[in-house]
């Protein structure tokens, strides 16, 4: 896990969400949106659904990097507010996968003469 400190945060009444900017410092590479989402989720105590992560900043040689957030009030908000490119891209790794099925066995036949 990498330490996060807000830099920005904004009450957004007229669009339901909170606009955050967070600086997170990490010895490893740029943090995935779930990352970002899981430390948005503990430090503000909300679900992970209601976190729309709107872009990742890093740079070059620096383990800083910086995230613009959205906490919505409501999922309802958010599809009425963000883009479906947006919620797609937001979307949870663990929501796309589907469930492990058990292996399909294929049925040998038989040679029949």
């Amino acid at each position: 896990m990498s330490k996060m400190e807000v830099i920005k945060e904004f009450e957004n009444k007229l669009l339901e969400r909170k606009e955050v900017t967070v600086r997170l410092d990490s010895t490893s590479s740029t943090p995935s949106r779930n990352d970002v989402k899981e430390q948005i989720a503990k430090k503000f105590k909300v679900k992970a659904d209601q976190i729309i992560v709107q872009n990742i900043n890093s740079r070059y040689g620096n383990y800083s990097t910086e995230a613009q957030v959205y906490i919505y009030k409501s999922k309802d908000a958010i599809a009425k507010i963000t883009s479906e490119h947006i919620q797609k891209r937001n979307e949870s790794v663990a929501a796309e996968t589907p469930a492990e099925e058990a292996p399909v066995e294929e049925k040998k036949e038989e040679a029949t003469e």
